[in-house]
C-alpha cells in the first residue's frame, strides 16, 4: 500500500525535476506499474534520477514503469533498476521508450544483475 501510495501521489503535471530512491526496499510490481502510470501525467518531466535497485520488481512491474518514460521533454535518466528480476519486456519497452524522448542529452541506466538476455539487449539499443 505505501509504495503504491506514493508514486500515485507523485502525478503531477508541473514536475520538472524528480530524485526518488526506494532501492532495498520490498516495492514491486504493483509500486513500479503506478510510479509508471504516474510519470505519464508528467508531462513538464525534464530529469529523473530513479533508484529502484534490488528491490522486487519484475518484467510486470518493469514494464509499466518504462511504458511512464515516455516523455517528450526528458532531458536527463538515471535509473537504476540492477538487482531485480526485470527482463527482456522491461528492456523492449524502455527502449522504445527512450526512443521518443525527443530532447533526451544524457541517460545512465544501471541494468546489472538482472533476467535481460540479448534479446532484451537488442531491443534496448
Amino acid at each position: 500500500v505505501g509504495g503504491h501510495g506514493l508514486a500515485q501521489g507523485l502525478d503531477r503535471r508541473d514536475l520538472k525535476d524528480l530524485t526518488l530512491c526506494l532501492h532495498d526496499t520490498s516495492i514491486g510490481d504493483r509500486t513500479a506499474a503506478a510510479l509508471g502510470n504516474s510519470l505519464s501525467a508528467c508531462d513538464k518531466l525534464e530529469k529523473a534520477d530513479l533508484s529502484l535497485y534490488n528491490t522486487k520488481i519484475s518484467d510486470v512491474g518493469g514494464h509499466g514503469l518504462a511504458q511512464g518514460l515516455d516523455r517528450r521533454d526528458l532531458k536527463d535518466l538515471t535509473l537504476c533498476l540492477h538487482d531485480t528480476s526485470i527482463g527482456d519486456r522491461t528492456a523492449a519497452a524502455l527502449g522504445n521508450s527512450l526512443s521518443a524522448c525527443d530532447k533526451l542529452e544524457k541517460a545512465d541506466l544501471s541494468l546489472y544483475n538482472t533476467k535481460i538476455s540479448d534479446v532484451g539487449g537488442h531491443g534496448l539499443a
